[in-house]
């Protein structure tokens, strides 16, 4: 849950307080419990990755989130990882083949699918108005990131 600091399934002022002290350096949290405190864009291209992108601004928007119940929060890991395909959070091969089965007709491509529309120029622009071209070639950049080979994936 977006905000909920101390994963325990609530979001309230012990949040905030653990925000802060993430941000003051006090408290340290795996890199997968501190993607749950970052709630101030612009989010790092991996989520999760550095507690240190952990602000007093992120302490001060969880607490005004407990108190007037706005603004709505955002959190890194509610963004579409690109080339994560399948929605599961991690790219790996299986998003490989989740692009191929789009690029040859196998799966439908919706308007949501930009994550997996990777290779630069893109056709459409991937902003939700206009369905991504998802190709072959989109599926081999993603098998390769999964891979380790050193390849970019860009879906901007």
């Amino acid at each position: 849950m977006c905000a909920d600091c101390n994963l325990d399934g609530q979001v309230t002022t012990l949040d905030a307080l653990l925000a802060q002290q993430i941000a003051n350096g006090v408290v340290m949290v795996p890199p997968a419990q501190a993607q749950f405190c970052d709630v101030t864009p612009p989010f790092p291209a991996a989520c999760g990755v550095d507690p240190a992108t952990i602000t007093s601004l992120d302490a001060q928007l969880i607490a005004q989130f407990v108190v007037t119940g706005a603004p709505t929060l955002q959190c890194c890991f509610m963004q579409p990882l690109c080339g994560d395909c399948d929605g599961d959070g991690d790219v790996d091969i299986l998003d490989a083949l989740a692009a191929a089965f789009r690029a040859v007709g196998l799966a439908p491509i919706v308007a949501t699918d930009c994550s997996c529309d990777v290779v630069v120029p893109r056709m459409l622009a991937c902003d939700g108005t206009e369905i991504p071209l998802v190709t072959l070639a989109d599926a081999l950049q993603i098998a390769l990131f999964a891979l380790g080979v050193p390849v970019s994936l860009s879906c901007a």
